[in-house]
């Protein structure tokens, strides 16, 4: 019916789960054609690594089976301790210029031996200044190896890339096709992923700082899992639960900040952003005789106050580096970006607007077709392989 040169496929391999969305790209609009989505074993990726990769192709294999896809050319994305992004100021240059010369410039800012990586950068277009002769320039590196084990996978399933990209680069695409942006407006998208939360602050449509924060929905789990003594899968079903019940879990007063945590000024990353986040799953010492609602939502509200402390962090680092306009809203998206009270909380805290994603939105979508009430339920989590697919 559609030719393939129409069609795009847009595939996020998360920490847990695996996400793929085709969509019809016609001249004025975009059709979604299908969706899926597919659990693995959380311990097939094990700090980034991925030790298990039989689970994540038979996870591919039934989202493929489940959304019926037929086109082999695939857009992926990655992310992890192994991608690094800094924004970084070089002479102004053209385009082509640079492309020569950023290898080089890479060697001062990533922590990894340059041939271990890929290279690639944006030059910030407001962000050049011919009085100065300088020019922002968004810096982007992956390490070879990361790549090959999403290669090999995708080999596995005769899976053709055609596009990589970063997730936190597919969250802001996702995020720009289905809402206005204002031209002064800065915006911080958080992507709440399992391991993993992606936070992107973006002026008009330039990612301006990217990082990744070591807490995500697993989190959650592996602390209710401590707190209640149960295995990882009820855990995960008590945190599913208690998301979708409506109970107050958080509390209104804000999160500390631990004055002992000190930015590294000029680096282009918070020291100890790539802490391994340990503590986050750390219980409090919880009082003898609490009922399981009060010690959920202290469990809860313990990782969320590690995950809000390290938000604020970031916020403060931004303005650090000289940016005076404020952060006017945070877009939420990920599995946890569902849980109840969720938004009214960060409103609370950061005293902005807050609001989660709906990358759906603007996408043609034939309600005959699809399930409506699945397809809400994911939305949250499809940002990354919608921004994909739009590419």
């Amino acid at each position: 019916m559609f030719g393939k040169k129409d069609i795009s496929v847009g595939l996020d391999i998360g920490t847990d789960a695996v996400k793929m969305v085709q969509l019809l790209k016609k001249k004025n609009e975009v059709e979604l054609i299908s969706f899926g989505s597919a659990t693995f074993p959380p311990e097939a990726i094990a700090d980034g690594v991925i030790v298990d990769p039989n689970s994540i192709v038979e996870a591919i294999r039934k989202v493929i089976a489940e959304s019926n896809t037929k086109i082999k050319q695939v857009k992926v994305g990655l992310s992890g301790r192994s991608v690094i992004v800094k924004k970084i100021k070089m002479p102004l240059m053209s385009e082509e210029e640079l492309r020569d010369s950023i290898h080089w410039e890479a060697e001062q800012h990533i922590p990894f031996s340059i041939d271990e990586v890929v290279l690639d950068f944006q030059i910030i277009s407001d962000e050049k200044n011919e009085k100065l002769k300088q020019m922002g320039v968004l810096l982007v590196a992956a390490k070879k190896d990361k790549i090959k084990s999403y290669m090999d996978i995708l080999s596995q399933l005769s899976l053709e890339p055609v596009l990589v990209d970063l997730d936190s680069f597919a969250i802001a695409n996702s995020f720009e096709a289905s809402s206005e942006i204002k031209d002064d407006e800065v915006l911080c998208l958080l992507n709440l992923g399992g391991e993993l939360t992606n936070l992107n602050i973006m002026k008009k449509t330039s990612p301006y700082f990217v990082r990744e924060i070591s807490v995500g929905g697993n989190h959650f789990t592996r602390a209710i899992q401590k707190e209640f003594n149960v295995d990882f899968n009820k855990a995960e079903e008590m945190k599913i639960n208690i998301m979708k019940s409506g109970l107050q879990i958080f509390s209104k007063k804000a999160a500390y900040i631990d004055e002992g945590m000190q930015f590294i000024r000029g680096a282009g990353e918070l020291e100890g952003s790539r802490t391994d986040f340990k503590e986050a799953e750390k219980k409090e010492e919880i009082p003898v005789g609490k009922s399981e609602e009060e010690r959920m939502k202290m469990v809860i509200g313990s990782v969320m106050e590690q995950l809000v402390n390290e938000v604020r962090r970031s916020f403060d680092y931004f303005h650090g580096m000289g940016e005076e306009k404020e952060i006017k809203k945070i877009i939420l998206s990920g599995g946890t970006s569902r849980m109840i009270g969720l938004v009214d909380y960060f409103s609370d805290i950061f005293k902005i607007s807050v609001e989660v994603a709906n990358p759906f939105a603007n996408i043609k979508i034939d309600e005959t077709k699809f399930d409506i009430v699945k397809l809400r339920e994911l939305s949250p989590v499809m940002g990354v392989s919608i921004g994909l697919a739009l590419r």
